[in-house]
């Protein structure tokens, strides 16, 4: 009885599951940012990690910043969808978002790393993914010389994992570039493969 009322309340036929990814500095969390102001009924994934906070992120909103060590208890408890290492810092997928979200019929929209996309895709066969792609070379190292967290050595180390990432596009459901000053653009496209999934 519930079902109907809330089948009736919200025309999501069945709630989707969907992974951004792309190389890092190519503009995922400013996507993100805009999406969640955008299009509210979807949840999208607070992605727990290791790394040290940036001045501009607030705990809760943009990650969940968490020790070593409550990472690993959080590994131990079989907490995460999917983690994996990446730059030296971990990243993982709470399962409680995901399963709350889609038991509200509500659309998930989780944020992961070219490796965390494809395991996804492979325990959950049904997930879509989306990869965002620069709109060329020089500007993803603008973006990534960009950030003062970047030393030298974390920077190359970014360039060519990026080149090698994006090599992998293709092995995505959908591909978005991502002009430079055109995010509504962008923003639109990853819309309509939302909307019809």
């Amino acid at each position: 009885m519930n079902n109907k009322i809330h089948e009736t309340k919200n025309p999501i036929q069945t709630p989707k599951i969907f992974v951004i990814s792309g190389p890092s500095g190519v503009g995922k969390d400013t996507i993100l940012n805009r999406m969640k102001k955008i299009y509210t009924s979807n949840h999208y994934v607070v992605t727990v990690t290791t790394r040290k906070q940036r001045t501009n992120e607030i705990n809760g909103k943009d990650y969940f910043f968490v020790s070593n060590k409550k990472f690993q208890q959080m590994i131990d408890s079989n907490d995460f969808l999917e983690w994996a290492r990446v730059y030296n810092n971990n990243y993982g997928v709470p399962k409680n978002q995901v399963h709350l979200a889609l038991s509200q019929n509500k659309n998930v929209i989780i944020k992961a790393d070219i490796q965390g996309a494809k395991t996804i895709k492979n325990i959950i066969n049904e997930v879509i993914t989306i990869f965002i792609t620069p709109p060329d070379i020089s500007k993803l190292a603008e973006h990534l010389s960009a950030r003062m967290s970047e030393s030298k050595e974390s920077f190359r180390l970014r360039m060519e994992t990026a080149l090698l990432e994006i090599e992998s596009k293709n092995e995505f459901d959908h591909v978005v570039n991502n002009p430079e000053g055109k995010i509504e653009q962008t923003l639109q496209k990853i819309n309509d493969i939302i909307s019809n999934r």
